[in-house]
């Protein structure tokens, strides 16, 4: 028997879609007030399902609530930041092993290979915004290519939760983590899993220290 859900269950699914894609974006920045009227207006949704997704991601940690003062993004402390990456480096590492190890599955070393010329391509690519959209496909490819959903599902939390520090972070570090990724890809391609996962442990411990080095203002 199918369960069936319900309009009020899908819209505020779309609604916690949305600011979670937001946040990734960087479009929503730590600290940035979410408006339900502003919710409503451009989704084009009623109060209930808005405020039905506010209480999930507040219950997710993606946004904080205060009485009387409404919702906002998640502002992380350094300590934060720290402890996901630290989570962060060692699913990630794990998930390019996979990757590595499952390079013979149909399809894989196809879609593994015009990732890496697309890396490739972003050498001579000066756009910051075209970069960072390929950094959030490249890692979801890998995590994809890890053939364990789970893993891929809560890296992608992980990934969404960074995304305005990820934006800044890149900016100054954008062909140190580029060279990164085509590390990574090689070792995969390889079929080396402890490469790759060496690698992409020197990839995540590169960004959190690019991240650390941004203003206290970006940090509660």
């Amino acid at each position: 028997m199918h369960e069936t859900r319900s309009p009020s269950r899908s819209a505020s699914a779309q609604v916690v879609a949305h600011v979670k894609e937001a946040i990734r974006s960087g479009r929503l920045s730590p600290g940035q007030r979410l408006l339900e009227s502003e919710l409503t207006g451009r989704l084009g949704m009623s109060r209930g399902p808005v405020r039905e997704a506010l209480a999930q991601l507040q219950v997710e940690g993606f946004i904080d609530v205060e009485p009387h003062r409404g919702a906002r993004v998640h502002q992380m402390s350094r300590d934060e930041m720290a402890q996901l990456f630290h989570v962060r480096g060692l699913l990630a590492a794990d998930a390019a092993r996979l990757a590595a190890e499952q390079i013979g599955r149909e399809g894989h070393r196809s879609r593994m290979r015009a990732e890496h010329r697309r890396q490739l391509a972003l050498r001579a690519n000066a756009d910051l915004a075209a970069y960072a959209a390929a950094n959030v496909e490249f890692h979801t490819l890998v995590d994809e290519m890890s053939g364990n959903p789970l893993l891929a599902s809560l890296l992608e939390g992980l990934q969404t939760r960074v995304g305005p520090f990820l934006s800044l972070a890149q900016s100054s570090n954008r062909d140190r983590l580029l060279e990164h990724h085509l590390q990574i890809a090689d070792a995969i391609l390889a079929g080396d899993g402890r490469a790759a996962a060496r690698a992409m442990r020197r990839h995540v411990t590169a960004t959190l220290r690019a991240i650390m080095a941004l203003p206290d203002a970006w940090f509660r």
